[in-house]
C-alpha cells in the first residue's frame, strides 16, 4: 500500500461521503490507497452512510471511545494505516483534479527528504489558505521568509517520519497541533514543500461552524499553549503583558461598538477570549493551558 488517507469525523458524515465519491474518480488505482477514518462522534451515522463505498475502495472506520480531539484522533488513524505515505485530510475537502493523488505522489517521490508537502487549498473565494509564513502572534521563531506551517486540513507526510516525530502533540485538543508539528519538523531539518500545481477545495469549519466566544476560547487557548511550549519564559511573559494590554483596551472599545453593529461582535469575542485566557494563566499559572 502506497498511500493512506487519514480523516477525522465529528458530525461531518455527509462531507465524508462527498469526499469518498471524489476519491473514486481519481486516476490513482484504488489498490494503491486506502482511507482510514476515526469517528469522534458517538453515533452510527458514519457506518451507515459509508457502507455503500466499502465494496468500491478500502475504507477502515475506527471508533474512538469519545471525542478525543483532532490530533489524538489523527494519531490513532496513523496507527491503523498501512501506507508508506500519509495524507492527512479534513473531511470537508473536495477534489478539483482527477489526477490529484497521482501527481502528489509523483512530487513526493521526486522530493524524498520532505517533511510535509501541501498544495493549494482554496476557500469559497478561491483564495489559497494553506500556507503561513509566521507562527501564532506573528512570530517567525527564526524562520523568517520561509513557510512556517501548513494547515492540518491537507498535509502529506512519510509514515515513518510521522511516527518518529511522535505524531501530533496530544496536549493540543484542537487547533494549533498542525503549527506545532510543522515547527518541530523544521527544527529537525525536514523541509515544508508547497506543490503549487495542485489545488483542492476546503469548505472550512464543517465540524465547528460557529465562531462565537466558545470557539475563540478553545482556539486562543491552543495558541497560548503553542507559545508556552516554544517561547522562552521571558518572551512568553512579555507576550502575555503585551497582549493583555491590547485586549483590555479593545474589549472596552468593541464592547461599545458591538451595541451599535453586529459587525463588531466577533472582534469583541476575540479580545474577550484573550482577556479570559490571560487572566486564567496569571491566576492559575500556565499549567492551566495543558488541562483538557
Amino acid at each position: 500500500m502506497i498511500l493512506s488517507l487519514l480523516v477525522v469525523n465529528y458530525n461531518t458524515e455527509s462531507y465524508i461521503c462527498d469526499l469518498l465519491q471524489d476519491l473514486l474518480a481519481q486516476t490513482l488505482p484504488t489498490d494503491q490507497w486506502q482511507v482510514v477514518i476515526v469517528n469522534n462522534s458517538r453515533n452510527d451515522q458514519l457506518q451507515i452512510m459509508v457502507r455503500r463505498f466499502q465494496s468500491l475502495l478500502s475504507c477502515t472506520i475506527i471508533q474512538s471511545p469519545q471525542n478525543v480531539g483532532f490530533g489524538r484522533a489523527m494519531n490513532l488513524a496513523a496507527e491503523h494505516a498501512q501506507g508508506e505515505l500519509l495524507l492527512l485530510m479534513n473531511p470537508d475537502m473536495r477534489m478539483l483534479q482527477d489526477d490529484y493523488l497521482e501527481k502528489l505522489l509523483e512530487h513526493a517521490q521526486q522530493n524524498p527528504e520532505f517533511g510535509v508537502i501541501s498544495t493549494q487549498v482554496l476557500d469559497d473565494d478561491g483564495q489559497d489558505v494553506s500556507t503561513y509564513h509566521y507562527y501564532e502572534f506573528g512570530q517567525t521563531l527564526g524562520y523568517d521568509n520561509q513557510i512556517c506551517w501548513f494547515q492540518g486540513s491537507l498535509m502529506l507526510m512519510d509514515a515513518d517520519v510521522f511516527t518518529k516525530m511522535g505524531g501530533f502533540d496530544t496536549d493540543f485538543f484542537m487547533y494549533c497541533e498542525d503549527v506545532d508539528l510543522c515547527y518541530r519538523l523544521k527544527k529537525s531539518g525536514k523541509p515544508l514543500l508547497k506543490y503549487e500545481a495542485l489545488k483542492i477545495y476546503h469548505y472550512g469549519g464543517a465540524s465547528e461552524p460557529s465562531r462565537g466566544l466558545d470557539f475563540y476560547l478553545k482556539y486562543f487557548k491552543s495558541r497560548w499553549l503553542f507559545a508556552h511550549k516554544h517561547l522562552t519564559p521571558a518572551d512568553f511573559q512579555a507576550l502575555l503583558e503585551n497582549q493583555n494590554h491590547k485586549a483590555k483596551n479593545r474589549v472596552r472599545f468593541y464592547g461599545v461598538l458591538r451595541l451599535l453593529s453586529q459587525h463588531y461582535v466577533e472582534k469583541y469575542n476575540k479580545n474577550l477570549a484573550t482577556r479570559i485566557i490571560i487572566t486564567k494563566i496569571q491566576t492559575e499559572s500556565a499549567d492551566w493551558l495543558y488541562q483538557k
